[in-house]
């Protein structure tokens, strides 16, 4: 358990393979939230992270400065 960081309750996928039990941890994602882990989201979400750390974001004080930017 320890060497997988399994802890008591979590989930585990039990495959035999010949004469091996192939125990594997499962991460079960609440279906609501299926579409944050798609691989296109998470693409988006790398952009968006290495967007904040060159500081390509601009940040505003009020929703009419973000509209006078979008316009422009």
């Amino acid at each position: 358990m320890d060497k997988l960081d399994l802890k008591k309750g979590d989930t585990i996928s039990i495959e035999l393979r010949d004469d091996e039990i192939v125990l594997k941890p499962v991460v079960i994602i609440d279906k609501s939230q299926t579409w944050f882990w798609s691989k296109n989201w998470q693409k988006e979400e790398r952009e968006a992270e290495e967007d904040i750390k060159k500081g390509r974001v601009k940040t505003f004080n009020n929703t009419d400065e973000l509209m006078k930017d979008l316009k422009e």
